[in-house]
């Protein structure tokens, strides 16, 4: 308020820049009464639509089904049960030794596991992130 107080006494005294200063001011606090007065329309508007929602009983917990083509989604889970893993003791004997010198080191060690999607990828990660050696 003080800076507005010191503008209108300069600028009432004659400094143009000041009263320039001023009317510019004026004008940007005129623009944003307007756009509050734009959005408080807009608000409305969107109650009303709103309304409308609700009148056609629309519910907002029902999502779009999945693409027709897209597979199912399978869930995973960290356990995994070991005795029903059938051939994968090698190959995770051999991530175990690779994670048990990794964790040796003193940096961070990233250890890719890769081929063809249903090869177990995900089964033998897990089999070694329960493994208590890994964890110790």
């Amino acid at each position: 308020m003080g800076v507005l107080f010191d503008a209108e006494k300069r600028g009432g005294g004659g400094d143009s820049a000041v009263r320039d200063w001023l009317r510019r001011l004026k004008d940007v606090a005129h623009d944003i009464d307007d756009l509050l007065d734009e959005l408080r329309s807009l608000r409305r508007e969107l109650d009303a639509v709103a309304a409308g929602r609700d009148r056609l009983r629309l519910n907002p917990g029902v999502y779009p089904p999945a693409h027709p083509s897209a597979p199912p989604r399978r869930e995973t889970i960290s356990m995994v049960d070991e005795s029903k893993t059938v051939g994968r003791t090698p190959d995770k004997e051999k991530l175990m030794r690779l994670v048990l010198d990794a964790a040796s080191d003193e940096v961070v060690s990233v250890i890719p596991i890769v081929g063809f999607g249903g090869l177990g990828k995900t089964t033998l990660a897990q089999l070694v992130f329960n493994d208590r050696r890994a964890n110790d």
